[in-house]
């Protein structure tokens, strides 16, 4: 009763930043993960949004636990949609398995083989004859 009591006086306050972490399910995980991959693509940023997380993979630990302190407190001005939405970014990319799937699904993003929530050569045609239908249009 008394960490419900706590939790809910934090939220209510705007303060979402002091707490620890945000639980978050592994369907959670997966949605951030895709959400922000899509976010990059539209700007057409998979290239150098790779070549910085291949960079700083080993401190991204380090780096979200900075981006808590220094800018999480800010978030809450932002509204509840962005405090959550960020605080969900920093504790899921705090995990160097996280960012492993992340690259992975902007590299499958920039060759083509993402579209639409299937991967790899699902959406191809299988046989010859529709080969040749698609190649004459």
């Amino acid at each position: 009763m008394a960490k419900s009591l706590k939790l809910g006086v934090i939220m209510y306050l705007g303060m979402s930043w002091f707490l620890d972490d945000v639980e978050i399910s592994d369907e959670e995980v997966e949605e951030v993960i895709l959400e922000a991959a899509q976010r990059i693509k539209r700007y057409g940023m998979e290239i150098p949004a790779i070549m910085a997380l291949e960079s700083f993979r080993p401190l991204m630990y380090v780096g979200g636990e900075l981006t808590r302190l220094t800018l999480a407190p800010f978030l809450p001005f932002f509204g509840s949609n962005v405090d959550m939405w960020g605080q969900k970014l920093i504790t899921v990319f705090e995990e160097k398995s996280n960012v492993d799937k992340l690259i992975l699904l902007l590299e499958q993003m920039s060759r083509g083989e993402y579209e639409d929530g299937s991967v790899g050569d699902e959406n191809k045609p299988e046989d010859s004859d529709e080969k040749e239908k698609v190649d004459e249009t």
